[in-house]
C-alpha cells in the first residue's frame, strides 16, 4: 500500500492514446465499484466510505459525450455492473492522490470478504449520480474483472459485519509480513484464471501464507493448525476439518506438482475458496494472524492468544 513516492499523479501511459493511475485534484474524491451493491451508506474505516447508487440515468449520458474513444468503450462496458462507489476524503490533493491509489485496496478486500468480484476502474470529482461532464472522471485501470459474475448484494448481516470486523482487517494488511494482503489478493483474484489447477495453485499460496511458521511436515501441520485456529474448543469439529483439510490439501499438491487430480472432493476449487475465506474472516474477527506454537501448545497467561496489530479508527 504505497504512497508512490507522494506523487499527485500515479501514471501508466497504454499506447499514447490514454493514461491509467489515480488523480488528486481537492479533499474529496470517488471510486465506483464494479461487482458490488449496497443499499445503505457507512464508513469502512477513516476517510472512506461505501455509497449506494440510487441514479443512472445521467451516466450514460455523460459516457456517450467523452471524446476519448478508449475511455468511452470502457465505460460503456462498465456501466451496468457498477452497483456501489467509495468516497475518500483527504486533506490536499497529494494526499487525495495516495489515499485513492490505496482504497483500491479496499475493493479487493471487499471481493476476498465477501468471495466476489470486485473492481474500482473509474475515479470521478462526483459520486456516480452527480456527474455532470466526462472530464470529471478519469479510468484508473482498464482490467474489466468485476464484470463477469452478477454483483453480491450487502445484506444487513454482512453490514453489521463490516461495520465490527472491517477497520481490523484492513489493519491487518499492514502487518510488516505481507501475509495477510498476500492472502487477500489471492481470494480477490483466484477466479481471473480458468484453469482449475491454476485457481487451486493460487488460492492455497494464501491459505499457506497466514501459517507463514509452518515449514515442514506440511499437510500434517498445517491441517492441524487450521482445525485449531477455525474451530477452537470445539475438538469434534476439529477433528472433522482436519480430515477435509488434509483431503483438499492432496488436490493441492496434485494441482501443483501436475500429477492427475483424483479427488473425492465434489469442487476442490470452491472447497478451497470457502476455507481461505473463512481464514480470512476468522484473522479480522480476532484482529490477528494465526501462529503455530500458540495454537498448538496455548498463549502465555496475560498475552494475546494470536498476536493483534493496532487498528486505527
Amino acid at each position: 500500500m504505497s504512497n508512490e513516492g507522494g506523487s499527485k499523479r500515479k501514471k501508466i501511459s497504454v499506447e499514447g492514446e490514454c493514461s491509467f493511475g489515480t488523480l488528486g485534484k481537492g479533499k474529496k474524491t470517488y471510486l465506483f465499484l464494479s461487482g458490488l451493491k449496497v443499499q445503505e451508506a457507512f464508513r469502512l474505516r477513516s476517510g472512506v466510505e461505501l455509497l449506494p447508487i440510487r441514479n443512472r440515468r445521467r451516466f450514460r449520458t455523460v459516457v456517450l459525450s467523452d471524446p476519448n474513444i478508449y475511455n468511452r468503450a470502457f465505460y460503456v462496458l462498465l456501466e451496468n455492473n457498477i452497483r456501489s462507489q467509495l468516497v475518500i476524503r483527504s486533506t490536499d490533493p497529494k494526499s487525495e492522490a495516495i489515499n485513492a491509489w490505496n482504497a483500491q485496496w479496499d475493493a479487493i478486500l471487499l471481493g476476498a470478504l465477501f468471495n466476489c468480484e470486485i473492481i474500482a476502474n473509474i475515479q470521478s470529482d462526483r459520486s456516480f449520480d452527480r456527474v455532470v461532464e466526462s472530464a470529471e472522471m478519469h479510468l484508473t485501470n482498464p482490467f474489466m474483472h468485476g464484470n463477469a459474475l452478477p454483483p453480491y448484494l450487502l445484506k444487513s448481516q454482512d453490514v453489521d459485519w463490516l461495520k465490527k470486523y472491517y477497520c481490523k482487517a484492513h489493519a491487518l494488511l499492514g502487518d510488516a509480513t505481507n501475509v495477510y494482503s498476500v492472502a487477500v489478493h489471492a481470494m480477490a483474484t483466484y477466479r481471473w484464471h480458468t484453469l482449475p489447477r491454476v485457481q487451486l495453485a493460487i488460492l492455497w499460496s494464501g491459505i499457506e501464507a497466514l501459517f507463514v511458521d509452518v515449514k515442514a511436515e506440511l499437510s500434517f501441520r498445517l491441517a492441524t493448525c487450521i482445525a485449531l485456529f477455525l474451530s477452537g474448543e470445539d475438538k469434534k469439529r476439529a477433528v472433522q476439518m482436519y480430515d477435509e483439510v488434509r483431503a483438499l490439501y492432496k488436490d493441492r499438491s496434485s494441482a501443483v506438482h501436475g500429477s492427475e487430480l483424483k479427488t473425492k472432493k465434489k469442487n476442490p476449487v470452491s472447497e478451497s475458496a470457502q476455507l481461505l475465506l473463512k481464514l480470512i474472516r476468522k484473522c479480522a474477527e480476532t484482529g490477528a494472524l494465526p501462529k503455530e506454537k500458540e495454537l498448538l501448545f496455548g498463549a502465555d497467561k496475560g498475552t494475546d492468544p494470536i498476536g493483534g496489530v493496532e487498528v486505527v479508527e
